[in-house]
């Protein structure tokens, strides 16, 4: 599984970086010892999203902070700064970058439908 924040640094182009989501064994719950958690920050939408043509290639800003997780399909996220990431099924990217140029994704080669759950941050305030 891998994180990544995309936001807008302070010269206003979008840039990425990789986050540790620190899991860790539950204190409680699952009885598996070798099960592992993180906590979420608090979300109050859960849309789920299929795009099954080749996305928008215009640039693009995030509407809001958004947790989004990649259910099926691999894309690339690129950045008006040629910064890229590709992000897979259980992938995660928190997409913050409210402002500045934004970025585009892309569908990775053989990939014909995307399809991810948007988990909307309570907090909107853009982390800096």
């Amino acid at each position: 599984m891998k994180m990544i924040r995309m936001y807008t640094g302070a010269d206003k182009r979008t840039r990425f970086e990789e986050m540790d989501p620190k899991l860790a064994s539950p204190t409680q719950g699952s009885g598996r010892a070798a099960a592992q958690m993180t906590h979420l920050p608090a979300v109050t939408g859960q849309p789920l999203y299929r795009i099954v043509t080749a996305p928008d290639p215009s640039f693009h800003r995030a509407p809001q902070r958004n947790l989004i997780t990649v259910l099926e399909g691999i894309v690339h996220l690129v950045s008006g700064t040629g910064e890229s990431a590709t992000l897979g099924p259980g992938d995660i990217f928190q997409a913050e970058d409210l402002e500045g140029d934004g970025h585009v994704v892309r569908f990775a080669p053989g990939t014909t439908r995307y399809t991810f759950l948007v988990l909307t941050l309570a907090d909107q305030a853009p982390r800096r």
